[in-house]
């Protein structure tokens, strides 16, 4: 018998939309009992392969003929209208579409700021964002935690570690979920709003002056501006 004669497969594919994503875990369960790859049909038509199988991600993951970086597919990308690999508008030039040695360089950047030491130097404030949100919650009845929070202590330790202003927390948050889902009608506006929130943001935090009591990619580091106050301001003794 066949497999991909029962596959849930819609014109020979599986086909990758919010009805999938809503059910991912038993929708990748199932699949993974026909086999760990198969052909794909994604947001905007574009069509690719799924893989299941978690040897075979790995092996894709490191295969030097399976790039990250879109640019050799930007003309078939552009004729479907996506947007997520272009710099400045979608998620280029970062590092998870980045391959060797662009992604090499950035790499070493990134881990620099989570190494055991500076981890640890966050765990007070991230505590305190916790009780935060906790306090926060009503004291009778219930309440969503994925919500209440779930969803905003990371995307808050996120903001500050970016220096993201706390009036802006919420929009942060909101356009990066936003961002994410490629089939949504707030799609494209996010990203031109995460994209000036963030650009706003790198000028700011490099003009301004900061204590050197601490790092400065930490929220502890000292930021003011005439532009952008911070309500809470954090230095370390």
């Amino acid at each position: 018998m066949n497999p991909h004669e029962e596959c849930p497969y819609q014109d020979g594919r599986v086909v990758i939309d919010p009805a999938f994503k809503a059910d991912a875990p038993a929708r990748y369960a199932r699949l993974r009992e026909f086999g760990p790859i198969h052909p794909a049909g994604f947001h905007l038509g574009l069509k690719g392969w799924v893989i299941v199988g978690h040897d075979l991600a790995r092996e894709a993951l490191t295969h030097p003929a399976l790039l990250k970086n879109a640019t050799p597919a930007a003309d078939a990308l552009a004729a479907a209208g996506y947007v997520l690999q272009k710099l400045s508008v979608g998620l280029g030039a970062q590092m998870m579409e980045a391959d060797p040695p662009e992604r090499t360089r950035l790499r070493p950047l990134a881990s620099a700021a989570f190494t055991p030491r500076r981890t640890a130097e966050l765990a007070p404030r991230i505590e305190q964002i916790a009780h935060d949100l906790i306090d926060a919650l009503p004291p009778a009845g219930e309440a969503d935690l994925v919500e209440a929070f779930n969803a905003p202590l990371p995307t808050t330790v996120i903001a500050e570690l970016l220096g993201i202003p706390e009036e802006h927390h919420l929009d942060f948050r909101r356009w990066s979920a936003h961002a994410l889902r490629v089939a949504s009608p707030e799609h494209r506006p996010a990203l031109t709003g995460l994209h000036g929130l963030l650009a706003t943001s790198s000028r700011t935090n490099a003009a301004a002056p900061r204590t050197t009591c601490c790092p400065p990619w930490s929220p502890y580091a000292t930021r003011r501006t005439a532009g952008w106050p911070r309500r809470n301001s954090w230095a370390r003794p």
